[in-house]
Formats: C-alpha cells, sequence, structure tokens
C-alpha cells in the first residue's frame, strides 16, 4: 500500500518537526523556526512548546535525564569491569 503524493507531504511535513538537525544542547528543546500552514504540524509545535514550558513536565524530563545519566555510567562500569576480568 502507497500513500497519496498529498498525504506523503503531510506526513513528511509532521515528520520534519522531529528531525535531528533542529536538536540544540538543550535536549529538550528544538529550533523549528519553519513556518507551516499544516493544522496538524501548527498543533504539534503548539504542544510541544507548552510542554517545553510546563514545570511538572521539565521536571519529569529532567528526572529522565538523570535516570539515563545513572543507567548509562552503570552500564559503562558494568562494560569496563568485563573488560578488566578478561
Amino acid at each position: 500500500m502507497t500513500l497519496k503524493l498529498n498525504q506523503q507531504n503531510a506526513l513528511e511535513q509532521v515528520l520534519e518537526v522531529f528531525s535531528q538537525e533542529y536538536v540544540t544542547d538543550d535536549l529538550h528543546k528544538l529550533n523549528y523556526k519553519t513556518a507551516s500552514k499544516n493544522p496538524l504540524v501548527q498543533k504539534i509545535l503548539r504542544r510541544l512548546a507548552k510542554a517545553a514550558n510546563n514545570e511538572q513536565i521539565q521536571r519529569l524530563m529532567n528526572a529522565e535525564d538523570s535516570f539515563d545519566r545513572i543507567m548509562n555510567r552503570e552500564l559503562q562500569e558494568k562494560n569496563n569491569i568485563k573488560v578488566l576480568r578478561i
């Protein structure tokens, strides 16, 4: 099943919002400056901006970041121990 050209374009516009080229030093924010006429893209951008400015969501994102750092550190230490044992 193939998407029609207008469906492909609409989907590509939505996916473009999440392109890695828009990632900033603050991984919780995107540097997306393109004006879009696609109502779904506009809605996504509004919701992302609202979430990024919500203190509760910011705390959750920070907690997730902290958890990721701890897990990555633990995995790195575990991998280093394995290497030393060989």
